[in-house]
């Protein structure tokens, strides 16, 4: 789902653009990336930014209060202008697989997509935003065509728009998160005639989008499955306040694939236990992909899916790649910053919590966006 308009760069100088702001607001932190694009083609990180949402307003709806912050601390991490790029919030978006008419020219597909769409969800029509794309044909398909379509309410998106114009920004387009983490991970995706399942584990949740030639073609959130369940297990465990900083520290130091590092018999033990909690709630995760991926395989059964790309924070846990990838018996990778485009700084490249806003940066320029109704986010 898109509001972009053809061409939102900006010079920045002589052969090079600078795009959008594109902003993954969560529920806990804000990550935020600007690229920009030389006249040879290559996409480089402009500016970034990861910072916690305040205390005080982490885990509910953006204010305009802190819409303006957000901007003060855009402004002094280098950003370039006021244009921004925004994913529709996962428990807002609105989503349905449609079986429609076969496709020709005669046929009005765009309304018939949307009148199926608002009532299948019992919507009011002009009450939303819409967008929906070709999927590829399903294994025995009948002559029929079949779609995804996305929407989002406008009472739903309004109030984020409003606090960030209050603030001085200007949208220029509300994406789908799948579609943005479809464009910003193909250079590590696998080729489009096989499937790519991407994870990004968040907070709150994990979702999970299947990419077939080159469209997200399913996608699913598992609710309470996010990195806040692991913090719970992991301060039951230790007996700690889930917010002591422990618990982030045995999240960075602890392996969950490896048993050597530390040698003192406290330090052993407990990075025993911790990886113990780790490796309990990543098989909860990774069962709940294999269900997921058999309706992947039963729509698809000569495609098989053959790349996990990890994204999001949690995907940065030492190990979880090769882990769940053991899991699956599917070679899985992280989509690090440094590994979708040219990053200079080093720490940012290794980092994957950046994927959501890299894609959503990428919004508008002919070689990642505007292709149409591909998946990739773009419509009406």
């Amino acid at each position: 789902m898109t509001m972009a308009i053809a061409n939102i760069f900006r010079p920045l100088k002589r052969g090079v653009r600078v795009g959008p702001i594109g902003l993954d607001v969560g529920s806990r932190h804000v990550h935020a990336a600007q690229l920009a694009l030389t006249s040879g083609g290559v996409w480089t990180l402009h500016a970034s930014a990861l910072f916690p949402r305040s205390a005080d307003t982490q885990g509910k709806p953006l204010t305009a209060d802190e819409a303006h912050r957000i901007g003060d601390v855009l402004f002094r991490q280098n950003f370039i202008g006021h244009e921004l790029v925004l994913a529709v919030p996962d428990e807002k978006l609105l989503t349905a697989n449609l079986e429609l008419p076969a496709r020709t020219n005669e046929m009005p597909m765009d309304e018939i997509a949307r009148a199926e769409f608002v009532r299948s969800l019992k919507v009011e029509s002009e009450a939303i935003e819409f967008t929906y794309w070709d999927l590829p044909a399903p294994a025995r398909a009948a002559k029929t065509t079949h779609v995804m379509a996305v929407g989002c309410k406008h009472s739903d998106c309004e109030p984020t728009i409003d606090a960030f114009e209050s603030a001085g920004f200007e949208l220029r387009a509300i994406e789908v998160e799948a579609c943005a983490l479809t464009r910003a991970c193909v250079a590590v995706a696998a080729p489009p005639t096989e499937i790519t399942a991407i994870a990004d584990i968040g907070w709150r949740a994990v979702r999970l989008f299947v990419v077939h030639q080159g469209v997200v073609s399913y996608q699913r959130s598992l609710a309470g499955y996010g990195m806040e369940r692991l913090h719970h297990a992991l301060a039951e465990q230790f007996n700690v306040d889930e917010r002591d900083a422990v618990i982030d520290e045995v999240l960075r130091r602890v392996a969950i694939g490896d048993r050597a590092g530390a040698t003192e018999p406290d330090a052993v033990a407990a990075n025993t236990e911790a990886r113990r909690v780790l490796r309990s709630h990543f098989d909860a995760v990774t069962a709940e992909i294999i269900t997921s991926l058999s309706y992947t395989s039963h729509q698809y059964p000569d495609a098989s899916v053959s790349r996990i790309v990890l994204c999001g924070g949690g995907a940065s846990l030492h190990g979880l790649a090769e882990y769940v990838g053991a899991q699956l018996t599917i070679p899985t990778v992280t989509a690090r910053a440094g590994e979708l485009l040219r990053v200079t700084d080093e720490r940012i490249a290794v980092d994957p919590s950046l994927t959501l806003a890299i894609g959503l940066a990428m919004n508008g320029d002919p070689g990642h966006g505007d292709r149409g109704r591909d998946g990739q986010g773009n419509g009406k």
